[in-house]
């Protein structure tokens, strides 16, 4: 039986192969016209591309670049802006981080905190327990979680004492939204 062995330019292909890793789409463009969750679902394909990519960009001022040639329109707009700042000689957004800030705070919701407060007020569960903790997930991610914590979920619940009809619950010593968490 004859084995098979392979080419140099064949094994130059596999390890190609394996050292691209995982393919993922681009984001698609964002014109800057409908903010709020469209904006957040921009950065969020723009930081999964980033982190299944890492190796294309050599430095935050890449990664900044990138994003805005995905931006057109009302976006584009704004993204010139930052061209400016960022080649500038003392530039202020100098890290992915600060880019990320300054997008949100030019087209991300500027209630989003409040509504997610009212969401987690409001939120009573009618289904599964696995539908009320996603929902109690995602709105918990925009509140700035500390005593307010309590505050928030408490009417809703007998959570003040610990017990409800249904079920006894161990009250988190620490009022953190990991502490929430764990009595859901």
């Amino acid at each position: 039986m004859a084995t098979h062995t392979p080419t140099y330019d064949q094994l130059l292909a596999q390890i190609a192969a394996l050292a691209t890793g995982p393919k993922v789409a681009v984001p698609e463009k964002y014109d800057g016209k409908k903010q709020g969750d469209k904006a957040y679902k921009f950065i969020a394909a723009c930081e999964q591309y980033i982190v299944l990519s890492a190796q294309q960009f050599a430095s935050d001022n890449d990664l900044i670049n990138w994003a805005l040639g995905y931006m057109t329109e009302e976006a584009q707009k704004w993204a010139l802006i930052i061209i400016k700042d960022i080649t500038s000689a003392t530039p202020t957004i100098d890290t992915w981080g600060k880019f990320r800030q300054t997008f949100e705070h030019a087209f991300g919701d500027p209630d989003r905190t409040a509504k997610a407060e009212t969401a987690l007020r409001n939120l009573c569960q009618t289904g599964s327990a696995a539908t009320y903790t996603a929902e109690f997930s995602k709105q918990a991610h925009h509140v700035t979680w500390n005593d307010q914590c309590h505050d928030y979920v408490a009417p809703k619940s007998n959570l003040n004492t610990g017990t409800s009809s249904i079920i006894t619950i161990d009250y988190p010593t620490e009022r953190t939204t990991e502490g929430y968490r764990t009595i859901l």
